[in-house]
């Protein structure tokens, strides 16, 4: 796999959004089967030979467009447009319903060591660090 196919194959899985590659014929055939492999059977615009006499435009999923081009031999160059991520964005963890002792306690379990945790605490909630420090003495 290319380096540019694999920084636009992570920022296709990382937000919703359409990313684009022009690669030569057997990069394209390489580059599709990562893609499949990666991100799975997307939406894909295949656009081979853009401004030429032999110009084609194939907008099918990725297994589909594989197999089209087995059947066939094809030469030139092309641009893959592939649709981005289209599942539910994790929620981010939301502490704001428990006390800064409940927190920093959440965050020591989770690996924190103790200081780290009510430093994290601190910042997110603005607080002075005398005041987390003093309701988490006896963790």
């Amino acid at each position: 796999m290319t380096k540019i196919c694999a920084c636009l194959m992570i920022a296709a899985l990382l937000f919703c959004c359409l990313f684009a590659a022009c690669t030569p014929k057997n990069d394209a055939n390489e580059a599709l089967k990562d893609m499949l492999k990666i991100l799975g059977n997307r939406e894909i615009s295949v656009n081979r030979e853009l401004t030429k006499k032999y110009q084609e435009v194939i907008r099918q999923d990725i297994e589909t467009v594989l197999k089209i081009y087995e059947e066939k031999e094809v030469k030139g160059e092309f641009v893959l447009i592939v649709d981005g991520f289209k599942g539910k964005k994790q929620a981010k963890n939301n502490y704001d319903e428990l006390s800064e002792r409940e927190y920093v306690e959440v965050l020591i379990n989770d690996g924190l060591s103790k200081k780290d945790a009510i430093k994290t605490v601190c910042k997110e909630r603005k607080l002075k660090k005398d005041v987390v420090y003093k309701q988490v003495l006896d963790l």
